[in-house]
C-alpha cells in the first residue's frame, strides 16, 4: 500500500476535523442560488425586446440553475437563460460562479443562430470591447477557464481579428468576468453585462 495516498498533512487534518468552513461553503453556494435566481429575473425582461420577437423559442425553456463540485477541481454554480442548447444550433446566456475564480457572463452562439446575430454583431462589438469583454479563441467551445491561451480581450484585437472571431470558428463565445471581491456589488455589475450583450444583439 502506497502510505502517501492516504496519509493527511497537518494542514489536511486541521480541515477534515474542521466542520464549519464546509458549512460556510453550503451558505455561499446557497446565496449563489439565490442571486442567480434574481438574475433569472432580470434577463426576463429581454423577452419581450423587439430584436427577438422572431426567435420566441429563445425563451420557452425556463431558467436552468446548475451546480458542480469538480470543473478544474473546483466547485461552481451555473445560471443558463436565456437557453436553447441543440447540436447544432446554440443559443445562449450563461452566468458562472467558479469557486476561488470569478463570476462570469457568456453569450454562446452556434450554427442559425451564430449566422443570424452576425451582422449586428459585427456593427456593435465594439460596444463590448469598452467593457471588458473577451472572446473565446479555443478550439474546445466549453472552456469557462479564461485562461489567456485560450481567451483574449476583445480591446486587444484589431477590427480583422474580431472579425476573424465572429466568422470562421463554428461558434462564438464573448465573456466578461467579475472578481469575487465584488460579490456586494452584483446585483449591478452581472445586469450591466447583460444590458450590454442584449443591446449588442439589438438590429
Amino acid at each position: 500500500m502506497n502510505e502517501a495516498k492516504i496519509t493527511l498533512s497537518a494542514d489536511e487534518l486541521a480541515i477534515a476535523k474542521n466542520a464549519d468552513w464546509l458549512l460556510t461553503k453550503n451558505a455561499i453556494i446557497e446565496k449563489t442560488y439565490h442571486l442567480f435566481g434574481l438574475m433569472s429575473e432580470t434577463l426576463k425582461e429581454y423577452e419581450t425586446n423587439l430584436a427577438f420577437s422572431a426567435l420566441p423559442e429563445l425563451f420557452l425553456a425556463s431558467p436552468k440553475i446548475a451546480r458542480g463540485e469538480n470543473y478544474r477541481g473546483l466547485p461552481y454554480v451555473m445560471l443558463d437563460y436565456p437557453r436553447r442548447f441543440g447540436r447544432e444550433d446554440i443559443f445562449a446566456v450563461r452566468t458562472m460562479f467558479w469557486w476561488g475564480n470569478f463570476f462570469s457572463v457568456t453569450l454562446h452562439l452556434k450554427g442559425k443562430y451564430q449566422k443570424h446575430f452576425l451582422p449586428v454583431l459585427q456593427k456593435n462589438i465594439d460596444r463590448l470591447a469598452a467593457i471588458g469583454f473577451m472572446a473565446a479563441m479555443d478550439e474546445d467551445e466549453w472552456r469557462h477557464d479564461l485562461s489567456p491561451e485560450h481567451y483574449k480581450k476583445l480591446s486587444d484585437l484589431d477590427a480583422p481579428a474580431r472579425t476573424r472571431i465572429l466568422e470562421e470558428k463554428d461558434y462564438c463565445k464573448l465573456t466578461a468576468s467579475l472578481p469575487l471581491d465584488q460579490w456586494n456589488r452584483l446585483s449591478d455589475g452581472l445586469p450591466a453585462y447583460y444590458r450590454a450583450l442584449f443591446q449588442s444583439l439589438a438590429f
